[in-house]
């Protein structure tokens, strides 16, 4: 028996918020690889792990291993993952055919660690150090770290 599932006609608020995820691919040679990314919509971390493993297929012909390990909401997406991926950079895995999201896999990780430092993450790590930080995210993790200092302007640069 199926049912159609109506889908609400009510148009979604744009969010101040996205994913950064977590996607675990283990390889026919047994080669275990993360996939570090961002979706910048709140609940659409599983189709991008639908997306990617699509491509994979697409490229490579059979399905890995895989799992999502870790979606966690966060107010600046883009410089987290700017972030995470700088931390990897020498963990980098580059593949021999390109799909969507090919460029952000890491191979040897401590899995428990990475998910560990995703979990409990220090937002006054990305105001640390010379990167420039946009305004606007910049005031996000003001928000978050001082929530009762909603109406200040004050930016320290």
């Amino acid at each position: 028996m199926f049912y159609k599932v109506k889908k609400s006609t009510k148009p979604k608020e744009p969010s101040e918020f996205g994913r950064l995820y977590v996607f675990r691919i283990v390889l026919r040679n047994s080669l275990a690889l993360w996939k570090v990314g961002i979706t910048s919509s709140e609940d659409r971390y599983e189709d991008r792990f639908f997306e990617v493993l699509r491509g994979f297929f697409t490229q490579y012909r059979y399905v890995p291993e895989a799992k999502i390990c870790k979606a966690v909401k966060t107010r600046v997406p883009r410089l987290l993952e700017r972030h995470m991926h700088e931390l990897l950079a020498e963990y980098s895995y580059t593949f021999d055919k390109k799909f969507g999201g090919s460029t952000e896999f890491f191979k040897d990780l401590d899995e428990e660690v990475l998910l560990d430092y995703i979990t409990n993450f220090d937002y006054n790590i990305l105001l640390k150090g010379k990167r420039e930080i946009p305004t606007k995210d910049y005031e996000a993790i003001r928000k978050h770290l001082h929530p009762e200092e909603e109406g200040t302007d004050e930016l320290p640069f």
